[in-house]
């Protein structure tokens, strides 16, 4: 099970680094951090997981 969940993160984070590139290129004056976090919170949601509701966790 462990393995496949690293597995998924590599595959999504190669996804990832890819749109990140192309956004990059139509988008110059986002940085990257901002891109990151942007793509992090839309997984997250996608998942049914919020921000919020990790830092009541943590």
């Amino acid at each position: 099970m462990r393995e496949n969940k690293l597995q998924e993160l590599l595959s999504l984070q190669s996804i990832t680094e890819q749109k990140l590139g192309s956004i990059l290129i139509d988008n110059k004056n986002v940085s990257r951090e901002q891109i990151e976090d942007i793509l992090i919170e839309q997984y997250l949601r996608r998942k049914g997981l919020f921000l919020a509701d990790l830092s009541l966790s943590s």
